[in-house]
């Protein structure tokens, strides 16, 4: 889910609910939040902060895809990424050092 718009799309549809719904829940018409989810007009991050209340997600979340934990750090992502020396390892799978 790379977009803005797939994630909401997919959120609503895990929780059953359509973008009519969610329209109505916003007070905007449905066209309108469409464009936007869409990505055929640019959403007010406060039209994406009532979304996220809404659907009850992180704005950060929706605008990037990525969980973080308090300190902005990466948590639970299981995208891959490439170590230096060539090998494979889980970003959610970093700890930094404890003191």
């Amino acid at each position: 889910m790379n977009t803005l718009g797939k994630r909401i799309k997919f959120v609503l549809k895990a929780q059953n609910r359509t973008l009519k719904y969610l329209g109505k829940e916003l007070g905007v018409p449905q066209q309108k939040l469409s464009r936007w989810v869409n990505g055929h007009a640019e959403m007010p991050s406060s039209v994406l902060f009532q979304i996220s209340k809404i659907l009850g997600v992180s704005m950060e979340w929706l605008m990037d895809g990525e969980i973080k934990d308090d300190c902005g750090r990466r948590r639970g992502n299981r995208e891959k990424d490439k170590n230096t020396n060539g090998g494979e390892e889980h970003i959610g799978d970093r700890h930094p050092e404890k003191a």
